[in-house]
């Protein structure tokens, strides 16, 4: 079944970012209205999100699942695993393309299948099934992995590794402390544990036989005769990674930054950007697999080779390149950093958290429309500014204030609020930034928006979210705090702040720091409806990262004897 026809679409509205599916002529077949679509897959279903829950759809949009699962995986060999609305685990089980249930009971957890089974946790054990959901396999081994080419490595409580058949025969025991995956006859593996700084690895065989005798500090799986290996594991040095063939003869000299398989013997080799600081990132050459180099270090970026073309990124335009890394000008260009994929004639463009579609000869069929009407007279124009291939934001444009001057002052605390930066195009970040924004919600006149960023430094442990609402008037161009809200010798800090404190108790399972928390401010983050209040705070400011950034409904009728009726942001709600 071609299902390559239709293609996820979004557009920005009111209320959020809604996705759908349009046509080879770039109109929706089946309209906007999910939090995110997947692509179609070869049975004709594809995942949506609705309401923060995944269901299945058919091409004609109707639903085969209801948004009720917390996770759909995709299709393979005809099942799908999903996990359940459930706070207890376990909740993953297995159902087939008609939606219906195949397992009997649930699981802590369960893989894609491959060569007709899947990996499954149950009590921090794993085993395999069928498809008919049968325990194939029982739950005796501390790892797992899939099957390839009807084997499969596991792990007991023994520490000894093992490889096993489609029906759990033991085929191979290997005493070694770590094993890697099996690829084209040969395993990665160590006579020391994994997280041994002294370790070094090398690769055996199905039999057990050391092929190559462990030297590196780590090593990848083979593909197409040829393996990636690093003689450093210090990511804040030069990794040292170079490629190697089947018998451990070097291809690649081990002294890059960082190496990529691409396939159709084609090979990314990266050179730090920042010699002193190499984790910022690589600039890549084209080399083949037999170690020839085709290009100089010129690309930010080489993906995988499909059909002779390749999707190149260099200085914040991407293309297509073909074998010898030569730029293909039969094909476009696209402004932006990310990737292009050639499929039936249609060119996807993932740039830049965007998604476009293109003919060959580069025609626009679809892309996100940049105008957002909010009522008769007002717009927002989602504009962006990229200064940097480290540093990019999308911010919010207002027109159709009658006051142009209002206009222009509110435009230019729009960009202050959206955290756009002074940056040379040239200069060398230590960091990546991405904002964006969300029009939430208008009520007459009062416009709220919420601004999101995301700062990951190199070399940390993970990236920093950012959120921030912004609550306008659309007629004034004021922008309001939440104290506005509130009469002016109300002690509504306290209020709130005990009020929240009551919510942060009653649901321990979101586990707030409750010593942490010291109350809310008076500019603190804030929504409004005709009829609550919401108050929000920062990830990690009263609660775990995981918990994301907590948030606290307030009816007005609790509150009423501290709103101020006659203040401005009051009356523009009412």
């Amino acid at each position: 079944m071609d299902t390559s026809k239709l293609l996820p679409a979004s557009i920005k509205k009111i209320g959020g970012t809604f996705w759908g599916f349009v046509n080879e002529s770039g109109d929706f077949v089946i309209e906007p209205q999910y939090d995110y679509v997947f692509d179609f897959q070869e049975n004709g279903l594809a995942r949506v999100e609705k309401n923060g829950l995944y269901g299945l759809i058919d091409l004609q949009g109707n639903y085969i699942v209801q948004p009720r699962y917390r996770w759909i995986e995709p299709f393979s060999e005809g099942r799908a695993a999903v996990q359940t609305v459930n706070e207890k685990l376990p909740s993953y089980k297995l159902i087939d393309e008609t939606g219906k249930g195949i397992t009997k009971k649930y699981y802590n957890f369960i893989g894609s299948f491959y060569d007709g089974r899947a990996v499954f946790q149950q009590d921090h054990l794993y085993g395999y099934l069928t498809r008919n959901g049968r325990e194939v396999i029982p739950p005796i081994y501390t790892s797992a992995e899939h099957f390839s080419d009807g084997k499969a490595i596991v792990k007991l409580s023994d520490n000894y590794y093992y490889l096993l058949d489609v029906n759990g025969k033991t085929l191979q025991k290997y005493p070694y402390p770590y094993i890697g995956k099996l690829s084209e006859g040969l395993i990665v593996f160590s006579e020391q544990e994994w997280f041994d700084d002294e370790r070094k690895i090398g690769y055996m065989n199905e039999a057990g036989k050391v092929v190559i005798k462990p030297q590196y500090k780590y090593a990848n799986e083979f593909m197409n005769g040829r393996a990636v290996i690093g003689m450093s594991d210090n990511f804040r040095q030069n990794s040292d990674e170079g490629v190697i063939d089947p018998k451990g003869k070097i291809i690649i000299q081990p002294k890059y930054n960082d190496v990529k398989l691409l396939g159709e013997d084609r090979i990314a080799v990266g050179k730090a950007s920042n010699e002193e600081n190499p984790y910022y990132g690589s600039v890549y050459a084209l080399a083949t697999t037999k170690g020839n180099f085709l290009t100089d270090f010129v690309f930010d970026n080489i993906e995988v080779f499909k059909d002779g073309k390749a999707s190149a990124t260099i200085k914040g335009n991407t293309f297509f390149i073909d074998l010898v890394g030569k730029r293909l000008k039969n094909l476009p260009t696209v402004e932006g950093s990310g990737t292009l994929a050639l499929e039936d004639n249609i060119i996807t463009a993932n740039m830049d958290h965007r998604v476009y579609y293109y003919h060959e000869n580069g025609s626009v069929i679809y892309q996100q429309h940049k105008i957002i009407p909010i009522n008769e007279q007002i717009q927002i124009i989602e504009e962006k500014y990229k200064p940097n291939v480290n540093f990019f934001v999308y911010y919010p444009r207002i027109v159709g204030i009658q006051n142009k001057q209002v206009q222009k002052k509110t435009n230019q605390e729009l960009k202050r609020l959206s955290n756009l930066q002074k940056i040379s195009p040239n200069e060398a970040l230590s960091y990546v930034y991405e904002g964006d924004f969300i029009i939430e919600s208008l009520i007459k006149d009062l416009l709220t928006m919420q601004f999101t960023g995301y700062e990951y430094h190199f070399g940390a442990a993970h990236g920093t979210g950012i959120q921030n609402f912004v609550t306008l008037n659309v007629k004034n161009g004021e922008f309001y705090e939440l104290q506005e809200l509130f009469k002016p010798q109300s002690d509504f800090i306290t209020k709130l702040s005990d009020m929240i404190k009551e919510q942060m108790l009653k649901e321990p399972e979101k586990y707030f720091s409750i010593d942490l928390y010291k109350g809310i401010k008076p500019n603190q983050n804030f929504t409004v409806t005709e009829d609550t209040l919401t108050i929000y705070f920062d990830s990690g400011e009263i609660a775990a990262y995981a918990v994301g950034f907590p948030k606290f409904t307030i009816p007005f009728s609790e509150i009423m004897e501290l709103i101020n009726e006659e203040g401005e942001l009051w009356q523009a709600l009412h």
